[in-house]
């Protein structure tokens, strides 16, 4: 299937809808820096199990992990809410289940974005259900206006509106996920956080 995704000056065309440059591949990578310290200096000597949050979180872990001095396990989990829509249905489809033994384990979760943060306290649920040590939540987006769920968040990149962005991972039914900067719908643009 062709990606209906034209590139047009600093704006893209996904779907008919027009997206303009909302955080740059710059920041982000700072930002990315920056975290890996705090995440470093948190987890201190342990070994512990950094869980991916496919698909959307795997350009970030990639790039956290290897900004991080502290080596990792690696493992992945799948859940998702969203389908191919732009807003969650609130319900967590468990797709892929944890890819490691996580009793006893530190556990850092890397996930793209926290928005209603269902999918998160799920994430918590089914760890204390594995009985791990502690847990570490990482996220490189955070949406505190769409919250539904009270959600501790350890490390967040940025905090930005309740806005449809797409790129680094982040994707639009499937597209875009392979942008280097973070694009946000044109109809939806406010301030850069």
């Amino acid at each position: 299937m062709k990606m209906e995704t034209e590139i047009a000056k600093d704006s893209i065309i996904i779907r008919g809808e027009h997206f303009v440059p909302y955080i740059s591949e710059m920041r982000i990578q700072h930002r990315v820096k920056e975290i890996a310290s705090g995440v470093d200096a948190r987890v201190g000597t342990s070994r512990p199990v950094a869980v991916c949050a496919l698909s959307g979180a795997v350009i970030f872990y990639a790039d956290l992990l290897r900004a991080m001095e502290t080596d990792c396990d690696m493992a992945f989990i799948k859940i998702s809410s969203y389908g191919n829509k732009k807003i969650t249905s609130e319900q967590v489809k468990l797709e892929v289940d944890f890819t490691h033994d996580l009793t006893g384990r530190d556990v850092i979760i890397v996930e793209d974005i926290v928005d209603t943060g269902i999918s998160i306290e799920y994430l918590r649920q089914r760890l204390e259900e594995k009985q791990v040590k502690s847990v570490t939540v990482v996220a490189l987006l955070s949406k505190p206006e769409a919250r539904k769920v009270d959600s501790i968040i350890d490390f967040v990149g940025f905090e930005i509106e309740n806005e449809f962005v797409v790129g680094y991972g982040l994707d639009y039914a499937q597209e875009a996920r392979a942008l280097r900067d973070i694009y946000i719908r044109e109809t939806e643009r406010s301030t850069t956080p």
